[in-house]
């Protein structure tokens, strides 16, 4: 690890939310650097680790967690969340997982337990968070249903909503105050 690489990031699961949007935003982290990838799709996992120049490859997460990482981001289908983020907080790395976090409400509730257990970071990544729902050109790829439900107003959160998406809105606004 060089002292510019703070992170050495392992990713499990290299499909389209992997290579589309953690791997090249990871790109762009000061201080953190992707050195391992983990998937069971061999064509998955050897495309992602070739595009992006990762050369610790491996079959499954045992062999990530044991890559000499620090971070874990979990970007597998939904089903599998919870085996995955409990193996990463019980082996003490750091863990970013995708949304939902959990199928059912005792995965989560097991996931809680453990991450307050656990001297790691736990995060969940809520990606797209606030995204504008027009393309670059000014037209639009969202339904009005879409746009309805990602409106400020309905947002509890202390994040303030994108300006460009939503000008007439304040953070007031958008945290519910």
């Amino acid at each position: 690890m060089t002292d510019a690489t703070r992170y050495r990031v392992g990713m499990l699961g290299c499909g389209r939310a992997a290579v589309a949007l953690h791997l090249p935003a990871l790109q762009h982290v000061p201080g953190a650097r992707v050195v391992a990838l983990a998937d069971s799709d061999a064509n998955a996992l050897d495309t992602a680790a070739g595009r992006f120049g990762v050369s610790s490859r491996h079959a499954d997460i045992e062999g990530l967690l044991a890559a000499g990482v620090d971070v874990v981001a979990v970007c597998v289908p939904a089903a599998q969340h919870v085996d995955a983020a409990l193996a990463v907080i019980e082996s003490g790395k750091h863990l970013l997982v995708e949304k939902p976090l959990a199928t059912d409400r005792g995965g989560c509730e097991r996931l809680l337990a453990a991450a307050a257990r656990s001297p790691a970071r736990v995060t969940v990544g809520f990606n797209l968070r606030c995204r504008c729902p027009t393309s670059g050109n000014g037209s639009s790829s969202w339904t009005p249903s879409m746009r309805r439900r990602r409106r400020p107003a309905r947002c509890r959160t202390a994040t303030p909503p994108c300006v460009r998406c939503w000008p007439r809105s304040s953070p007031q606004t958008a945290a519910g105050l």
